[in-house]
């Protein structure tokens, strides 16, 4: 029927965009490369057991082979055996990336473009990433404490899901993809836009006990996994108090969000210090490579 045609034909489409813009998806796709690279790399360090014998002194075990050396024990445990484990670094790890896009009545001809092109870039990249994520833990047979998740949210007067909070991505996603932001209309409510960021991070209500670092999310004690929103859009909202409020939430809860203005002052002074102003939407994929990039160093 003429739906699996609009569907066959979306898909072609689709895949002709990532065609073009497979470069772009690749050079963002490499960036958590580096991060998967530094994961995996390996070194040879002092085992944490003592033994009988090994390649060095077990430093913290020499008081007590000493005691059994007086002891008559043929054999203290005072040494150390070297062992590869994987080695950790302070690079970011697990991370929750939420892309917000305005696709209202102002976000004509080339923003609505750019802005579908670099959120296309961006979710295929990091979609590829956590595919490289799990070939490199089974390769090695090891846990990278790795893990990348991305929502994609468009908004006019409503706030609609594309692709809700999630690893990887399937079709069922590229085919709304194709035509989501490209089909501006309506008013500008980036406050339910905020709002629903924050549901899809799962964030309640209620204000944390404490106040976490920006980007960062805490969990008994310690940092779980990084959370960012991403927001694109031209300026104007249709409830200011609403975007405040919501806005604000965010960031009590550790949530680092940066919005990005085509052509905007407006949101760069309200979303500031984490702001960028962009003239040129066709800039709008490089924005969010460097974004990324930042995150992550």
């Amino acid at each position: 029927g003429s739906g699996l045609q609009a569907r066959a034909a979306s898909g072609v489409e689709y895949a002709q965009r990532v065609n073009d813009l497979g470069a772009a998806i690749e050079r963002m796709r490499d960036v958590w490369a580096r991060v998967i690279t530094e994961r995996i790399a390996e070194r040879r360090l002092p085992g944490r057991r003592a033994s009988a014998q090994g390649d060095t002194l077990h430093p913290e075990s020499l008081a007590g082979a000493v005691a059994e050396a007086i002891a008559g024990v043929p054999r203290p445990n005072a040494f150390a055996q070297r062992e590869t484990r994987p080695r950790r670094t302070r690079r970011a790890g697990s991370t929750d990336y939420v892309l917000l896009v305005d696709r209202s009545a102002s976000m004509q001809g080339l923003a609505a473009a750019s802005a579908s092109d670099a959120a296309l870039i961006m979710i295929e990249a990091l979609a590829g990433a956590e595919r490289d994520i799990a070939h490199a833990e089974a390769q090695h047979g090891i846990d990278l404490d790795l893990d990348i998740r991305t929502a994609l949210v468009v908004f006019d007067a409503q706030a609609n899901a594309v692709k809700p909070l999630s690893r990887g991505l399937d079709d069922s996603v590229r085919h709304h993809m194709v035509n989501a932001i490209r089909s501006p209309r309506g008013s500008t409510n980036d406050g339910l836009a905020l709002h629903e960021a924050a549901r899809q991070l799962g964030l309640g209500y209620a204000a944390p006990a404490t106040r976490a670092e920006p980007g960062q999310s805490q969990i008994g004690g310690g940092v779980e996994r990084r959370r960012i929103v991403f927001f694109i859009g031209d300026g104007g909202s249709n409830d200011p108090l609403l975007a405040a409020r919501e806005l604000r939430r965010l960031h009590e809860a550790g949530v680092q969000v940066v919005g990005i203005g085509i052509g905007s002052d407006e949101i760069v002074e309200r979303f500031a210090p984490t702001s960028r102003r962009v003239d040129d939407p066709r800039q709008l994929p490089e924005i969010l490579y460097q974004l990324v990039v930042e995150g992550l160093t």
